[in-house]
Formats: structure tokens, C-alpha cells, sequence
């Protein structure tokens, strides 16, 4: 408009820029791991408080999810945005925690630990097989649930123990504590399958296999019988390996080449230490292996009573 009124009009536009970057602020956080070993958390749990001279129009975090292997602290980013995509970052600790309880003291909580209760069995495993993943033993029978699986026991029925109650699992005519041997732990399993002995019945017993007939009493009375474990014909078989053990499973005598050269078993022990000495009346185990005349590998278990 000039000095007597006259005027014109003309028209432009003006950008109006937001350049400034949002205020990003975070605060630090704790998350605790579920029974699963899993925690998440979200944006809003880490912000403080971010702002902007507009208007902020999201949050996000470059780490939302969180396991067992994340255990302490991690550095997250909070990355604040506002509506002219401006950004600004600002970084938390997260602390992962656990509180749940470690069952078999390894160090490693429950819902961290692939085998609760140490037993040997995996707990995906132990929901399988219907064992408790919480206890090492679930029957109570004094074995592992892990070693009763791997030995082809069952882990929910109590082993028989070793002179046990005269029980006979397979019905076979052999007791179950004389199929079973020192070890519960470990059955003797005379075909090698996979089924302890006193489960299968007729898997084993004291014929006179390759003519071999194993006699497994001695009286100690000084009478002139049983004096010696006999194994009749087993000098037919001279590549052979005796061992004796009690109860406890230590050995009392063990000797290559027995009933050749004198080498039998009269109740006294061949253990360095104890080279000599008589063993206690009672009954003890043997493991007797052999070649045959194919030169196959054979195993003969049982028991010897030793009495006066």
C-alpha cells in the first residue's frame, strides 16, 4: 500500500521445520525370568518422561525379550521419535533376576536348569516318562531316576534289593536279588538286550552250558568238601576271568586263568592289602567270563554262600 491508498497483492509460502530433536530420557529397570526362564518388557516400562517441542510420536527399544543367558545386566536403547521423525536416544540397565528356587544346588535356578534335580534325566525327558523332575529319585529306591533309564529300569517302580524279600519278578526260579547282583544299580543283564535278568524270565540260569557247571557253596569247616569253588570242565576253558566281590561291591579275589595252576577260590582274598586273609561267612557275587571253543566271549553270573 503506497502513501495514497493504492495497494497490490502478491502471495508466498513459509516452511514451517521442526529440527529439533525429542528429549529422550530412561530409567533403569529389573525384570524377573518366568518358570519358563522368559522376560519382556516394553517401551513404556524404561521411559522417564521423554518430550518433545511438538509432540512425540512413538518410543520403542532395541531389546524387548530376555533368557536365562541374559542373567545380570544389559545396556538397552530407548529411542524416542517425534512426529517430524526426529530422534534421540537414551540408554537403561535392565538387571534380569530369577527367584526361583534351585532344587538340586548346582548354582542354577529351576526355571534356567534343563535337569532340575540333577538325577541324569532331562526335565522334558523326566515329563515323558512320568518321573518327578523335582526329585533325583522318584521311587524312592535309593537309584537315580537317570541310572534306572539308562540300566532298562524302570524309574516309577522301586528296584528289589539285593537279598531282598524272595521275590521273583520274571517267575523264573532265580530270585530277584540273585538275578539283580551287588549293584542295583547296575542289574545284571546276562544277554546283553537291554532287560535286567531278574525282569526276563529265563534269561539265565546255572545249566552246564559248553559243559561248564558252576557250583557256588563252600563250607569252610575244614572237612575236606567244598572246600574250593568248582567250576567242573574248567580246565577245558584255560582263557578265562574270575571275579568275587561282596555285597558292597569291593572285590575279595580276582584272577586270570582260573582252575588252571592252582587258581581257585577257597575263601581267602588276593587283594593287594589283603593277600591272605579270610572273608566273612555270608554270600558273595562272581562274575566268571570266558571263551568258549568258538572263542566267543561268554559271561556266567551268580552267587556264592560261603558258610562253616
Amino acid at each position: 500500500t503506497d502513501s495514497v491508498g493504492d495497494s497490490d497483492t502478491t502471495s508466498f509460502e513459509v516452511s514451517i521445520n521442526d529440527t529439533i530433536k525429542p528429549i529422550a530420557l530412561a530409567k533403569n529397570f529389573t525384570v524377573e525370568l518366568d518358570n519358563n526362564g522368559v522376560a519382556t518388557i516394553t517401551a513404556q516400562m524404561i521411559d522417564n518422561g521423554s518430550s518433545d517441542n511438538c509432540a512425540i510420536q512413538s518410543i520403542s527399544i532395541d531389546k524387548t525379550s530376555f533368557s536365562c543367558s541374559d542373567m545380570g545386566t544389559k545396556t538397552v536403547i530407548l529411542t524416542a521419535t517425534d512426529k517430524k521423525g526426529n530422534t534421540n536416544t537414551a540408554s537403561a540397565t535392565v538387571t534380569i533376576t530369577s527367584n526361583a528356587p534351585d532344587t538340586d544346588n548346582d548354582g542354577t535356578k529351576n526355571n534356567c536348569d534343563t535337569d532340575d534335580d540333577n538325577d541324569g534325566l532331562s526335565d522334558t525327558d523326566e515329563a515323558t516318562k512320568g518321573t518327578d523332575p523335582l526329585k533325583l529319585d522318584t521311587d524312592g529306591d535309593g537309584i537315580n531316576d537317570g541310572t534306572e533309564v539308562a540300566n532298562g529300569s524302570d524309574p516309577l517302580t522301586p528296584e528289589p534289593t539285593v537279598g531282598g524279600n524272595n521275590t521273583d519278578t520274571d517267575g523264573d526260579g532265580l530270585l530277584d536279588s540273585e538275578e539283580i547282583g551287588p549293584d542295583p544299580s547296575k542289574p545284571f543283564d546276562f544277554n546283553n538286550n537291554g532287560i535286567p535278568d531278574y525282569k526276563e524270565a529265563n534269561n539265565f540260569s546255572q545249566s552246564a552250558e559248553d559243559t561248564l557247571e558252576i557250583f557256588n557253596a563252600l563250607s569252610l569247616n575244614g572237612d575236606g568238601k567244598n572246600d574250593v569253588m568248582v567250576i567242573r570242565n574248567v580246565h577245558l576253558y584255560p582263557n578265562n576271568h574270575m571275579l568275587i566281590y561282596n555285597k558292597w561291591g569291593s572285590t575279595v579275589y580276582e584272577v586270570d586263568r582260573y582252575g588252571q595252576d592252582g587258581n581257585f577260590f577257597n575263601g581267602r582274598s588276593n587283594v593287594k592289602g589283603y593277600e591272605g586273609d579270610q572273608v566273612a561267612l555270608g554270600t558273595y557275587y562272581y562274575i566268571f567270563t570266558y571263551r568258549d571253543k568258538n572263542n566267543l566271549e561268554k559271561t556266567r553270573t551268580g552267587f556264592i554262600y560261603i558258610s562253616k
